[in-house]
């Protein structure tokens, strides 16, 4: 393996680690590509994976923090019997990362042979299929409410065996596991948290409504929506960032850019231009003859 192809793989985790892609099947991919036949060395594996724990302690370095005071102050209670009741969120999420870490150990007896699959470019592609629908699912499946503390343990074994599933290389760990609000929450404030911006979710593919959650400063903010079932969004996404960015130019904040932004891309959703074959696009002038109307002489 070259110096180039070395930082080649290097980017590829890096960029693919925190999105619902998953990594370890586009490394397979590029090794594939890059021609490397031989097996990658296993340090460079776990320095590659290290960078990857870096930005993961970097992004969530408070939540951690609080998990290791609650974990010694856990281990005091015990010995003094005076563990309280609700249990605190932070210790409490420490058993639930314990018992939804169980289910890995199932792969162990199967080890080489997860590992074996990483040579078999057909199979990662079929994996990467399964992860798109999954994703395509789950992003129109209601939402859930649930954060570690309403969590039963039904839920975390749930989880673990996802992760579990999404050791198979082409199966993502974030595209099996991040499906409800809080997930939507935590992955967008570990987005801006590690790149520094402010962070906007879309969710207007969702089948029963069509929240939106903007992340800025350390807070999220919901923009709720109704689902509006109008076959013809092609360029929603551009129009949205289009209206965002006009809005801010004309002096709003960004709370209410956004604000202003989706209101003026549901207004021309529910217009229903029906425009040519296929999913054409939404009425970008609905409001022209209400909001800016034509003055007589």
């Amino acid at each position: 393996m070259t110096f180039l192809q070395s930082i080649l793989l290097g980017l590829i985790q890096g960029v693919a680690e925190f999105l619902p892609i998953s990594s370890s099947g586009h490394l397979a991919i590029a090794q594939n590509l890059l021609n490397i036949n031989a097996e990658v060395p296993a340090f460079y594996d776990v320095l590659l994976h290290l960078g990857t724990l870096v930005a993961v302690f970097v992004a969530y370095w408070q939540d951690i923090c609080d998990m290791v005071r609650e974990f010694f102050c856990g281990i005091g209670d015990l010995v003094h019997h005076s563990t309280p009741t609700p249990v605190p969120p932070a210790r409490r999420l420490i058993l639930l990362i314990i018992l939804g870490t169980l289910p890995l150990f199932a792969i162990l007896p199967i080890k080489d042979t997860v590992e074996g699959l990483k040579s078999s470019m057909v199979f990662i592609g079929a994996a990467l299929i399964v992860t798109g629908f999954l994703l395509f699912f789950s992003d129109r499946a209601r939402k859930g409410r649930k954060d570690a503390r309403s969590a039963t343990v039904l839920d975390v074994l749930v989880v673990g065996v996802s992760q579990a599933i999404a050791t198979v290389p082409g199966i993502s760990r974030s595209g099996m596991t991040i499906t409800t609000a809080e997930d939507m929450e935590r992955a967008a404030r570990s987005i801006s948290e590690t790149y520094g911006c402010a962070v906007l979710c879309k969710g207007g593919h969702q089948i029963h409504d069509a929240d939106d959650l903007l992340w800025r400063d350390g807070q999220g903010t919901w923009f709720r929506g109704r689902r509006i079932d109008n076959p013809n969004t092609h360029g929603t996404g551009c129009t949205l960032s289009s209206a965002i960015a006009s809005n801010l130019a004309k002096g709003y904040d960004l709370t209410q850019a956004v604000e202003r932004a989706k209101a003026y891309i549901s207004g021309a959703l529910a217009d229903m231009l029906d425009l040519g074959a296929g999913s054409g696009p939404l009425n970008h002038a609905y409001a022209i003859p209400t909001d800016y109307p034509t003055e007589e002489n």
